[in-house]
């Protein structure tokens, strides 16, 4: 069943002809999977196009969620509360502390908008 090729362009033998066979299965099972593959990465281009299409159409309506800050009350010693209240001391301290934080806070809006709008 073995015939020979050579250069006088004989038919090639039984088993180049196998081999040849393997080499073509392989060949098209490679490409049938690269096509599968491509056709998964368009699928996930297109995706993603549309995804970023959405943010682009409403990058205005993304939520900010900023967490309260919160202080566990049950933790605090009693003798840091009285070590604290030491400084306060009265109530007319308490007011004008008040007071002046209520003036820092007011006097760094003022900066914080002049440095916003470009005088700072």
């Amino acid at each position: 069943l073995e015939t020979t090729s050579g250069a006088s362009g004989g038919t090639p033998t039984m088993r180049e002809s196998t081999r040849q066979d393997e080499i073509n299965i392989f060949l098209d099972s490679e490409n049938r999977s690269l096509r599968q593959q491509l056709l998964r990465s368009e699928d996930e281009v297109a995706r993603l196009r549309r995804q970023l299409e959405y943010f682009v159409g409403h990058h205005g309506s993304l939520p900010v969620i900023i967490p309260t800050p919160t202080v566990d009350l049950s933790r605090l010693d009693t003798g840091l509360v009285a070590y604290i209240v030491s400084f306060i001391g009265t109530s007319i301290e308490l007011r004008n502390l008040a007071f002046d934080l209520q003036i820092l806070r007011m006097e760094a809006a003022r900066d914080w908008a002049g440095f916003v709008i470009g005088r700072g």
